[in-house]
């Protein structure tokens, strides 16, 4: 659930900065302005996963135990970027609703304006999250 919240609040605050001259036009205008405001509930989502691995971190040592082992921690960091790489797939695999106009293909229009700021948020976006791991949330 971290990284796609995460996801979700980065990609509303990214696209709100894109899009904020035409945002009122915007087909998903909506949905920018949600997950534009959803900052503070990702921090508190990912505070929550923190308080619990710290939780963990004590109770095994008060049980004789050191703390999480290295293994299991990369362990939820490899969980952790195979979750946020699928959300990001599922966000890049997504269709821009005007190319499905009939007799238009995205092969066949050429780059307007609005696909050239697309393809550079995209392109800012999913270069920002390729470093992203579980310390970041």
């Amino acid at each position: 659930m971290v990284p796609c919240m995460r996801l979700y609040s980065f990609l509303g605050q990214t696209l709100n900065l894109v899009f904020k001259d035409g945002k009122a036009e915007n087909a998903y205008r909506e949905w920018i302005d949600t997950y534009s405001q959803f900052e503070e509930a990702t921090e508190k989502i990912e505070d929550l996963l923190n308080f619990h691995m710290k939780r963990e971190t004590i109770l095994l040592r008060e049980q004789g135990g050191n703390s999480l082992s290295e293994e299991f921690l990369q362990s939820l960091e490899t969980n952790y970027v195979a979750a946020m790489k699928l959300e990001v797939e599922f966000f890049d695999a997504q269709v821009p609703l005007d190319v499905h106009q009939e007799g238009t293909s995205i092969t066949d229009a050429p780059p307007t304006d609005r696909d050239r700021d697309i393809s550079e948020a995209r392109e800012r976006i999913f270069n920002s999250l390729q470093t992203c791991t579980l310390s970041d949330s």
